[in-house]
């Protein structure tokens, strides 16, 4: 197994916690680690073995908060699956698809277990006494899978909420006067008696949704906003972004402490761009703290439904063998029979089958009609 850790140092560290728990089961996101140099947090070892690692491999992603009563303390927050790396200016960037959310029901005990299994291989810890201190250790690590005792953790909607409720008493992701966190989980749905969920596709090592043009689709939000339990007068609003070829709601107002909202949107009827993303984006008040929210982009694709695809070869079908009939000398034809007539038309019509499949071909390729 990978184990990858976070703590925050940074506030782009902060904010890929964030993107963490926002992203659905599926979507794919990066994890940087510096490789040379001082601090380095991806120990040789490690890096040697990279050429060896296959797509696939499991991984477990952990926050680490570097300001414990006791010294680190370490948040286990998903699963996921290494798909790939690559390097750029000294650092080390992994791709990791991401899957189950889980988190210990003992946060204690996992502490005590993980120390066992990960401190001999430099397993990041309070180094000088100094909380601050970037050369803690490794950030990138290959052992054993601790967490096969399925029963030790929560998973999906409690393994989420249980992390965010530890996680906003952390000192990176508090709430102060200078921040005010708003933890957000998204998913896209079809709306429906079951409410179907859609699961992005993978493709060259990215996830895309594939949503049908001319159907419905929402986004489901659901949210925390820790400012409330303190406040219960605090509000928050957060712009839904869209892309060009989307309309639907464009905003959501945070005016709870927990809830859960959808978001309808669907794709415009004309069209010249059939790709784009859906991001969401903070709304800062003048005199407020700043709000703090994931900045991952949900990327899609529009596509024709398989009706339209079969409707299109149907009308391309019956317009290809009428110019066949057309074109048949039928003073040729004495007298007329069936037999008569297809005598003479099979080459037509076979003609006209195929130039059936080249403009349904053409069609698929581009998307639309030629003119």
């Amino acid at each position: 197994m990978l184990y990858l850790f976070n703590s925050g140092f940074r506030p782009l560290y902060v904010r890929n916690v964030l993107n963490t728990l926002f992203l659905p089961e599926g979507c794919t996101n990066e994890y940087r680690y510096r490789y040379v140099g001082e601090p380095r947090h991806v120990p040789p070892a490690v890096y040697s073995k990279l050429p060896e690692l296959r797509s696939g491999m499991e991984c477990v992603l952990c926050f680490i908060d570097r300001f414990g009563a006791t010294g680190y303390n370490y948040h286990p927050l998903r699963l996921g699956a290494y798909l790939s790396n690559r390097e750029a200016n000294g650092y080390l960037y992994f791709r990791i698809q991401l899957g189950t959310l889980l988190y210990p029901r003992d946060l204690a005990a996992f502490k005590h277990h993980l120390l066992e299994v990960l401190d001999p291989l430099g397993l990041p810890k309070l180094t000088a006494n100094d909380p601050e201190n970037a050369s803690d250790g490794s950030y990138a690590i290959l052992a054993e899978s601790i967490f096969r005792q399925a029963d030790e953790y929560l998973k999906d909607d409690a393994a989420w909420t249980a992390a965010v409720e530890d996680l906003s008493k952390t000192r990176a992701l508090s709430t102060n006067s200078e921040q005010s966190p708003i933890f957000i989980r998204i998913d896209v749905h079809q709306p429906s008696t079951d409410s179907k969920r859609i699961a992005p596709v993978l493709r060259d090592g990215a996830s895309i949704y594939q949503l049908e043009k001319d159907k419905s689709h929402e986004l489901s939000l659901t949210y925390r906003f820790p400012r409330q339990r303190t406040d219960q007068g605090a509000r928050a609003r957060v712009e839904i972004k869209l892309g060009d070829n989307l309309r639907g709601q464009t905003s959501f107002s945070i005016d709870s402490h927990a809830n859960s909202v959808l978001a309808p949107f669907s794709s415009k009827r004309y069209m010249e761009d059939s790709s784009g993303s859906i991001t969401l984006s903070p709304v800062d008040e003048s005199g407020q703290p700043s709000l703090l929210i994931s900045d991952s982009s949900l990327r899609y694709e529009i596509r024709e439904s398989t009706a339209f695809w079969l409707q299109m070869a149907g009308a391309l079908l019956m317009f290809s063998l009428a110019g066949a009939f057309i074109g048949v000398d039928f003073s040729k034809l004495c007298p007329f029979s069936v037999q008569a007539f297809f005598s003479a038309a099979w080459p037509k019509l076979i003609a006209g089958l195929i130039q059936t499949a080249a403009l349904f071909w053409v069609f698929r390729l581009i998307g639309k009609k030629v003119v």
